[in-house]
């Protein structure tokens, strides 16, 4: 995953198990150049269960609102830009990714927050061994 410098990419990512555990893997599919209010990466986070992606349902710009997963529309709602600091940010909002709560438990609920630099908002992409040519990952928090 490149920065590119005045441009953004749009990237698409496949999510592989369940977001309550905060453990994602995910799959770098294709690059499309798009243009957007700020020049990071974009991604849309896509399950290999389904193929559904990551969405803010009804697209509600409120801190608190609830990750589902939906049928790409290729809304803002449903696509993320990930920060070298390890926060995965809406592009509707600028809200970050969040554990709610910070529950450390298996199936807590993730929702969007304003950055607080709390560890339930911190993030985590490792490449997967086997993945030299899908572009596979997991995401951690």
């Amino acid at each position: 995953m490149t920065k590119n410098k005045g441009n953004t990419h749009n990237y698409y990512l496949i999510t592989a198990i369940s977001l309550g555990l905060g453990i994602v893997s995910i799959l770098l599919l294709s690059s499309n150049h798009l243009n957007y209010a700020y020049s990071e990466s974009t991604y849309f986070i896509k399950s290999k269960l389904n193929g559904l992606v990551l969405d803010i349902p009804g697209a509600d710009p409120r801190p608190g609102a609830f990750i589902q997963t939906w049928t790409q529309n290729n809304g803002l709602g449903q696509q993320w830009t990930i920060t070298d600091d390890g926060f995965i940010k809406s592009k509707l909002n600028g809200m970050v990714l969040e554990i709610r709560a910070s529950n450390p438990l298996p199936g807590a609920f993730i929702q969007t927050w304003t950055q607080n630099n709390g560890l339930g908002q911190q993030w985590t992409l490792e490449k997967l061994p086997e993945s030299t040519t899908n572009n596979s990952f997991n995401v951690t928090n």
